[in-house]
């Protein structure tokens, strides 16, 4: 069978709790599956008898460009597939979602160095990155803070590419949900807590409700048959619509403790994948 290394982080921004539920699984299933930082450079990527599968790689928005050039390097089978792992790099996507016709929160992207005077929307924002996990650099503003949302903005852009967003109130009440997917169907949804720059996440278990699930379906149409994994957060608009706030196809948390056959599913589906891989 085809070895597999499972792309991380060292040191670890956070606790990863998938990590130790998906190793003893595999194990379970005869997988020695390595943990191997992906800016570690005594790994050998381009061997193309090893496989990658990208868990928590979660530094990788303090050096996006290396971290791009790093998934251009692998050669063995990759998980998620490189193309899909590029282009979700940047949130762009979001703007390539709403011109598909997927729903998502409204997104002005500023370039990095572009001069922002205003404000595309009214009433409380969101400013973020555009590369950015965690809520990394994450802050919001309130209808009254627009000045300092003009002036966090601005120093955001000297750095990096920047997000704007209206700040959806049903965050606070239905909350953002995030919609598991593990080899070609949603498994479950956890509610997530609002979570800013610097706030701890909590989440708990809720039911996967029709519209969520027809909007996660129809958000990855295009990848669904080349994917692992994925997931999709989405939370309600101001008239109850479900929308897509980000679609995770890199290295998402996938909530594995909350929904165990979530856990056998996607060991097994990554013990087809070898097998397949090394056939």
């Amino acid at each position: 069978m085809t070895e597999l290394r499972i792309a991380t982080s060292h040191p670890l921004p956070e606790p990863d709790p998938d990590e130790p539920l998906l190793l003893a699984a595999l194990e379970a299933r005869g997988i020695a599956a390595r943990r191997v930082a992906w800016d570690d450079g005594r790994e050998d990527w381009a061997r193309p008898q090893a496989a990658t599968l990208l868990r928590s790689t979660w530094d990788y928005l303090h050096r996006p460009e290396a971290f791009a050039s790093w998934i251009g390097s692998l050669r063995g089978p990759v998980a998620n597939p490189a193309d899909v792992l590029l282009e979700n790099l940047h949130k762009r996507y979001l703007l390539a979602l709403r011109e598909r016709g997927v729903p998502t929160v409204p997104t002005s992207l500023v370039l990095r160095d572009e001069p922002i005077d205003t404000l595309p929307f009214d009433g409380a924002l969101v400013v973020k990155p555009a590369v950015s996990a965690a809520s990394f650099r994450t802050a919001r503003f309130s209808r009254e803070q627009h000045l300092e949302a003009i002036t966090f903005a601005r120093a955001l852009a000297t750095e990096r590419d920047v997000l704007i967003q209206p700040y959806l109130e049903a965050v606070e009440h239905s909350g953002e949900r995030a919609l598991v997917w593990i080899d070609g169907e949603v498994t479950h949804a956890v509610r997530k807590s609002p979570r800013l720059s610097g706030e701890k996440e909590s989440v708990a278990l809720v039911p996967v409700a029709d519209d969520e699930r027809a909007l996660a379906t129809k958000a990855l149409a295009p990848y669904a048959s080349r994917l692992l994994y994925a997931r999709v957060d989405v939370v309600r608009d101001a008239h109850g619509s479900p929308v897509v706030m980000e679609l995770e196809l890199l290295e998402p948390s996938l909530f594995l403790a909350q929904h165990p056959p979530a856990l056998t599913r996607f060991a097994d589906a990554i013990d087809r994948w070898l097998r397949a891989s090394s056939a």
